[in-house]
C-alpha cells in the first residue's frame, strides 16, 4: 500500500461478494457525513423544568422566571443533533472518522451502511468498515489495513461477514458463516464456519477452515452501532451489549454507562453530546480481559468522539473526507515503538549469554504510584524455564532461565530442566490462519531447512538458525504478517520470525506455539530496557523450549520474560496481544540477580 495515498483515493479491493445478491461493494465515492448547517452553533433555549405548587403565588413564579432565566435548576440542555442522516432508515449512508494517536493524526476510519435484503427477501443491512492506521517503527513508515463487511438484521443479528487484514503485499481473507444446516434444526446452538485464505492468487494459495460454537441469535459486529441507532442512550442509562466480534473470533460483551449532557467543543462550536463509559470484556487463555473506553453521542444515537486511553491515547473523531485528507498530510510521525517498552533499573552485562535472571516486575498507575493487580501473577505463564511469585500484592519476582544446551548443561547436566513435564495438543501441529503450516511457500522451505529428525533438540536449533538466516532483514514495514506471508517475502519484525519458525517446525512434526513477552536489551544511550517481543516455542522431551529465530542464537537466554503464549488455534493474534498492550505501558523492572 502506498502510504501518500489521499483517504478520498480507494485502495485495492479485497472484499468478495458473500452471496450474490446480500454483499455488494461498497460505494468508491465518498460523501460528505454532515455540513456546517447540521451543527447547533447557537445557544439551546431554555427550558424551565420546576413544576409549581398549586399554593405557590403566580407572581413569585414569574418572577423567578424573569431574574433566573439560566439557572440550571430549571432547564436541561438538548442534546445536539451533530449529523441529520438516519443510518437504518436510508439507503445508503457512510461515516468517516480521522484516526489520531497521542494527539497525532496516524489514520482513518470508513464505514458504509446499505440497506439490502436476504435471499428470502428479509430487510437486512450491509455494513462495511475500512481502517488504515500509518505510523513508524524505529524510523520505518509501517501501515495496517482492516476492512470488515456484515451483513445483519435490523435489530443487530448476525447472518455472515468477512475480513479483511492487510500488513504486508499479500492480503488475509476470513470468511465467518453460520451453517446453515445446523441453524435450520432451530437449536439454540450450532456452528460458525470460518474461512482464511492468503494471497493474491485465484485459487488462494492456501485456505484454513474450522468451526466455532455459535449461540443462536448472536449480533453482529456492528451490533452496538445498530444498538444506538434503534434506540439512543438517555442520561444515566445503562445498557448491555453482547456480539460476535470478528477480529477477535469471539464473543464479547460490552457495558454501557451513559452520564449527564453536557458541552462538548467540535470544530471551535459548542453543542451538547451525552458521554458514555464503554468496558468491553473479552477471553484470553489466561482468563478473561477488558478494555475500558469512552464515547459521546448525539441524539441520534451517532457517535462524535471515542477515546481509549490505554495502551496510547487513541481517538476517533467525526470529521470529512476535505479534513481527513488535510490531517493525514505529516501522517507516519508517531514512533509505536515507543508504547511498547518497559524501563528497567540495573544492567545485564551480556544478555544473550546469561543463565539465569530474576526480575521484579511492578504495576505503576497514572498516579506514578504502584497498584496492585489482582490475578496478575496467576495470567504470567509458569514454564519449566519461568517462574513467577508475587510480593505484597503490588511487586511481582519472575525467575527466567536460559533454555541454551549450553547453558541447560551447565545448570542441569543435560537439556531437561528440573520441572514437571508439560503437555501438547492437536492445534499445537495443526494449521490455522496464521501459521499455515501446509502453505507452497512454507513447504518449499521446510523441505531444505534440515535433514535432522533426532535427536530434536538438534533439529529444532537447526530450524531456529535457517529461518534466521533466510529472513533477510528485520523489517518493520508491516506487522503481524501470517507464515505463508512470511514464507513469501524472508522479511518482517519478530513476529513474522516467530510464526514462520512455527510453521516449519510444524511441517517437521514438532509441535509449536507463539510466545510473547519482554526481551532485555540496551538503547543507543547505553540504558537497560525490556521490549515487547515474539518468539517460538517447540515441544521437546515433554518440556515447551524457546527459540528465538530473530536473534538466531539456539535457544533463547534467560534474559526474558514470557507474558503469554497460543498455538492460535482458536485464538487470533489480535486476542493474544490486546492484553498486554495496557500492562506494558504501566510497568516498570528491575534486574535483582544476573547469572
Amino acid at each position: 500500500m502506498e502510504h501518500n495515498q489521499t483517504f478520498g483515493k480507494r485502495t485495492r479491493a479485497f472484499r468478495r461478494s458473500l452471496t450474490k445478491t446480500e454483499i455488494q461493494s461498497v460505494r468508491s465515492v465518498p460523501k460528505p457525513i454532515y455540513s456546517d448547517e447540521t451543527h447547533e452553533h447557537k445557544q439551546m433555549k431554555n427550558k424551565k423544568t420546576m413544576n409549581a405548587q398549586r399554593f405557590l403565588p403566580i407572581m413569585y413564579l414569574v418572577l423567578l422566571t424573569v431574574m433566573f432565566p439560566a439557572c440550571s435548576r430549571w432547564q436541561t440542555p438538548k442534546l445536539a443533533v451533530v449529523t441529520v442522516t438516519d443510518h437504518l432508515d436510508t439507503d445508503d449512508s457512510e461515516i468517516c472518522e480521522l484516526i489520531s494517536i497521542a494527539g497525532k493524526p496516524s489514520g482513518y476510519q470508513r464505514t458504509t451502511i446499505k440497506k439490502t435484503a436476504t435471499d428470502s427477501g428479509e430487510e437486512a443491512y450491509q455494513v462495511s468498515q475500512e481502517t488504515v492506521v500509518i505510523a513508524n517503527r524505529l524510523s520505518e513508515k509501517t501501515s495496517g489495513r482492516f476492512e470488515i463487511t456484515v451483513l445483519q438484521r435490523r435489530d443487530g443479528t448476525f447472518l455472515r461477514g468477512q475480513t479483511t487484514l492487510q500488513f504486508g503485499k499479500n492480503p488475509m481473507m476470513t470468511l465467518f458463516t453460520p451453517d446453515e444446516s445446523q441453524t435450520k434444526l432451530d437449536r439454540l446452538a450450532s456452528t460458525v464456519v470460518i474461512d482464511t485464505q492468503t494471497g493474491e492468487e485465484t485459487p488462494p494459495s492456501h485456505i484454513a477452515n474450522r468451526s466455532i460454537v455459535w449461540q443462536k441469535g448472536t449480533a453482529g459486529h456492528f451490533a452496538l452501532y445498530f444498538s444506538l441507532w434503534n434506540k439512543p442512550l438517555q442520561p444515566e442509562e445503562k445498557r448491555g451489549v453482547s456480539y460476535f466480534d470478528l477480529l477477535l473470533e469471539q464473543n464479547v460483551s460490552v457495558e454501557l454507562s451513559a452520564g449527564q449532557v453536557s458541552p462538548f467543543l467540535l470544530n471551535g462550536s459548542e453543542i451538547h453530546l451525552l458521554p458514555v463509559k464503554a468496558v468491553t470484556n473479552y477471553s484470553t487463555q489466561s482468563g478473561t480481559n477488558s478494555l475500558t473506553w469512552q464515547f459521546w453521542m448525539d441524539a441520534k444515537g451517532n457517535v462524535v468522539r471515542t477515546v481509549l486511553q490505554e495502551p496510547q491515547e487513541i481517538e476517533w473523531t467525526l470529521s470529512t473526507e476535505s479534513k481527513i485528507n488535510n490531517a493525514l498530510k505529516n501522517a507516519g510521525n508517531l514512533n509505536l515503538n515507543l508504547y511498547a517498552i518497559v524501563p528497567v533499573q540495573g544492567t545485564i552485562p551480556q544478555p544473550r549469554e546469561t543463565k539465569r535472571v530474576t526480575f521484579l516486575l511492578q504495576y505503576v498507575g497514572a498516579d506514578n504510584k504502584q497498584s496492585a493487580q489482582p490475578g496478575f501473577a496467576e495470567k504470567i505463564p509458569k514454564t519449566a524455564f519461568q517462574t513467577v511469585k508475587t510480593e505484597n500484592g503490588t511487586a511481582w519476582t519472575v525467575t527466567v532461565t536460559g533454555s541454551s544446551p549450553q547453558i541447560l548443561s551447565d545448570l542441569y547436566g543435560n537439556v531437561i530442566p528440573p520441572a514437571k513435564t508439560e503437555t501438547s495438543t492437536p492445534g499445537d501441529l495443526s494449521r490455522n490462519e496464521w501459521i499455515q503450516s501446509d502453505d507452497a511457500a512454507v513447504t518449499e522451505l521446510a523441505n531444505v531447512a534440515t535433514e535432522k529428525k533426532f535427536p530434536l533438540w538438534d533439529a529444532a536449533v537447526d530450524l531456529e538458525k535457517f529461518v534466521h538466516e533466510k529472513m533477510r532483514h528485520v523489517s518493520y514495514e508491516s506487522s503481524l504478517k501470517s507464515a505463508g506471508e512470511a514464507a513469501k517475502t524472508l522479511t518482517g519484525d519478530s513476529a513474522a520470525h516467530a510464526v514462520l519458525l512455527a510453521a516449519i517446525a510444524r511441517r517437521k512434526n514438532i509441535p509449536s506455539q507463539i510466545a510473547v513477552g519482554l526481551v532485555y536489551t540496551t538503547t543507543a544511550s547505553g540504558e537497560g530496557v525490556l521490549v515487547l517481543h515474539f518468539w517460538t516455542e517447540l515441544f521437546i522431551d515433554g518440556h515447551w523450549h524457546p527459540f528465538d529465530a530473530t536473534l538466531g542464537h539456539g535457544g533463547a537466554d534467560a534474559s526474558r520474560i514470557v507474558l503469554t503464549r497460543s498455538n492460535l488455534a482458536d485464538q487470533s493474534m489480535f486476542s493474544l496481544i490486546a492484553p498486554l498492550l495496557p500492562l506494558v505501558k504501566h510497568l516498570q523492572a528491575i534486574v535483582v540477580k544476573a547469572e
